[in-house]
């Protein structure tokens, strides 16, 4: 059978350098901008996660942000023939507690936060948490960067199995932490930090917008340099990369000009979050335009209309 593909030591992912990234929010973009980053140092990556599964740009979609074991190890095959060297992967909390990641051989992981979400799957926080955490006590794994802002990725950091190198990551300018953004600023021009990690400090500017990139640029840049990648290629890296499309995507913004962003924006939560992060990148008015198209969840629209009410100017 196919599965068998994943043991032994000719299995798909042994020729592949593989970075999971699980956590609830922030997966995908991660996922996203890794394989941006890997692109621009000159490295064939694939993905795998909520926007489907392929080379980087020729995504084909997929139905699930972690597709079933046999399938999982079909798409690393693919990859490895194709000639890809590295695969960023979302690693989602079903994945982990139903194996579907078995026999995938993870050399980084990356844990980006813990909300409430899929509570109807696994009963409790602490349920949930611990399948995230099973992606860290991973066999052979070399690294793990993790979010020492959240709670739970403090306890995280704080329980790694000995072997695994402790990347902490902080947008707050936590001085525990391992990589860290420091003097955050935001604008039109989009997010400018100090960035401070075991390979070097240098300043970012990105023209990525909303805060919560900062904390997806140091997950990236964290992989990157537990990969081995040289400290000046990454700084490179990072300031080279676009929002994902659907995704704060930007319009304008420099020399003066207005800054128009299409986001995706579709539930009350999300459109709360957009407009709170575009919040700190306005000099004058925040103008929001939404729509509700079709006729599936109407009850979410008094609510989004109050919170563009509240959070925009017109």
């Amino acid at each position: 059978g196919r599965l068998a593909v994943g043991a032994g030591d000719d299995h798909p992912s042994s020729k592949l350098r593989v970075i999971g990234v699980t956590g609830t929010n922030g997966k995908t973009s991660t996922v996203q901008l890794l394989a941006q980053a890997l692109a621009f140092l000159g490295h064939r990556a694939a993905t795998i996660g909520t926007l489907g599964a392929g080379l980087h740009g020729q995504l084909r979609e997929g139905e699930r942000t972690t597709p079933d074991a046999i399938s999982v190890q079909g798409l690393l095959a693919d990859f490895r023939d194709a000639g890809a060297s590295h695969v960023a992967m979302e690693v989602s909390s079903h994945a982990l507690d139903q194996g579907r990641v078995a026999g995938v051989g993870f050399e980084v992981a990356a844990f980006t936060n813990l909300t409430r979400d899929h509570l109807d799957y696994h009963g409790s926080m602490e349920a949930y948490g611990a399948a995230k955490a099973k992606l860290f006590a991973w066999p052979g794994l070399q690294a793990a960067a993790i979010n020492i802002d959240d709670a739970f990725g403090r306890q995280l950091a704080a329980h790694l199995p000995e072997g695994v190198r402790a990347l902490r990551l902080s947008a707050a300018g936590d001085a525990t932490a391992d990589v860290v953004a420091e003097q955050v600023v935001t604008s039109a021009e989009g997010i400018a930090f100090a960035l401070r990690t075991p390979w070097g400090a240098q300043a970012v500017r990105s023209s990525l917008l909303g805060r919560f990139n900062v904390d997806n640029l140091l997950a990236v840049a964290a992989c990157l340099g537990a990969l081995g990648e040289p400290f000046a290629r990454v700084v490179a890296a990072l300031e080279s990369l676009q929002p994902i499309n659907g995704r704060m995507n930007r319009l304008g913004g420099h020399d003066g000009l207005p800054l128009a962003v299409v986001d995706y924006a579709h539930t009350p939560d999300a459109l709360e979050q957009a407009l709170t992060a575009l919040r700190a990148h306005c000099d004058g008015r925040l103008i929001c335009v939404f729509g509700c198209g079709g006729e599936r969840d109407a009850g979410k629209r008094p609510q989004m209309g109050a919170i563009a009410e509240r959070l925009a100017d017109v």
